[in-house]
């Protein structure tokens, strides 16, 4: 699974170690993917713009991996990931149908949840597409249909998690302070769980 937006570089600075994007772009696409065994996220700057591609020969390198929650199996990877740019929310849908979250440009762990109430028809297994929509407190999915074709999905965020996007996660669930972000840039540290 991929994951990308484009964000202004400026909101990039904790994601990368050292000043690797540059000062003169104004834009960058962020990327996250599922490699096996993590969620790394690379930085790639658009000189041209949000509506030009990067540099031929551009060089994406991870600058960092995002946490996954301690004590979760992660064997099957991810079934889909979303990355919003306005809120720099990263979204995962595991396996096993359960959703992890990360404010990925503060880079804080949002939490783990179960699996959402898809309809009655659908389950967590024909999911092949995630996006939230936080404004609207959704979760839209695109799953695996039968004869019928592809079927969008809606099932409501866990709570607290619309357009404020507060919540309170109990310390057990973030891994107190076991989860952090590795590969943070010397001058960054991972916010302190208060």
């Amino acid at each position: 699974s991929v994951a990308g937006g484009m964000v202004h570089c400026n909101a990039t600075a904790r994601l990368l170690p050292g000043d690797d994007v540059g000062g003169a772009t104004e834009w960058c696409l962020v990327l996250a993917g599922w490699d096996g065994e993590l969620l790394p996220v690379a930085v790639v700057p658009l000189p041209g713009g949000p509506g030009s591609p990067p540099r031929a020969g551009s060089v994406v390198r991870p600058g960092l991996d995002v946490p996954l929650a301690p004590g979760r199996a992660y064997l099957g990877g991810t079934r889909a990931l979303h990355f919003d740019p306005r809120s720099g929310r990263l979204w995962a849908l595991l396996p096993g149908g359960e959703i992890e979250a990360w404010e990925l440009l503060s880079t804080r762990p949002l939490g783990h949840w179960p699996s959402p109430r898809w309809p009655a028809a659908s389950s967590a297994a024909s999911v092949v597409a995630l996006c939230a929509h936080a404004a609207g407190g959704e979760l839209f999915a695109l799953a695996r249909g039968g004869a019928s074709g592809p079927r969008l999905l809606r099932a409501r965020l866990p709570p607290g998690l619309d357009d404020g996007f507060v919540t309170e996660v109990a310390d057990s669930d973030r891994g107190g302070s076991d989860v952090s972000f590795r590969g943070l840039a010397s001058n960054a540290t991972a916010p302190t769980e208060g």
